[in-house]
């Protein structure tokens, strides 16, 4: 009986079950470093009281307060600048979706979870749907130029002695 093709190396890492959940916490931690740094330099710019609720919260994104474009900037930057470590702890181009939905899941239910109940501020949820195509499509952007990248099978001290690839 055959066995059939066997499986590559990077297959079975990428299927492993505990580096998937490592890899969701990494990022999950990441975006979260990311997003409090940015809220927490955008409290200190503005003058205003810094907490968490800025971060796993709506309410900052209300039309009533009259912060919610300064925080809306600063969760565009958060979506901005998470793409560089979800290519980092990704790095396949067929995954990232999965990990950009499974980020902003996780940061769905963490938001519904602290305030109680579904988010009703549209601002938030501009961002909300906004952030994921952004970090999505830089992601996978950058994870597919990375796979793409032609490989050098030469190093400099072999072509200096003459040495050829063949």
């Amino acid at each position: 009986m055959s066995r059939g093709r066997p499986r590559s190396r990077r297959h079975l890492e990428s299927w492993n079950p505990g580096i998937l959940i490592l890899q969701i916490l990494l990022l999950e931690i990441a975006f979260y470093i990311i997003a409090g740094a940015a809220l927490y330099a955008l409290a200190l710019s503005l003058t205003f009281p810094f907490s968490l609720d800025l971060i796993f919260s709506w309410t900052p994104l209300q039309s009533s307060n009259p912060l919610r474009y300064s925080v809306l900037s600063a969760y565009c930057c958060t979506s901005c600048i998470v793409i560089p470590a979800t290519i980092l702890i990704v790095r396949r181009a067929k995954m990232v979706l999965d990990f950009v939905l499974t980020l902003h899941g996780f940061h769905f239910l963490t938001v519904c979870i602290q305030s109680g109940r579904i988010p009703s501020a549209t601002f938030w949820w501009i961002w909300y749907f906004s952030s994921v195509v952004i970090v999505w499509l830089g992601s996978w952007y950058g994870c597919a130029w990375f796979e793409l990248m032609p490989i050098s099978f030469s190093n400099q001290s072999t072509q200096q002695q003459g040495y050829e690839m063949v």
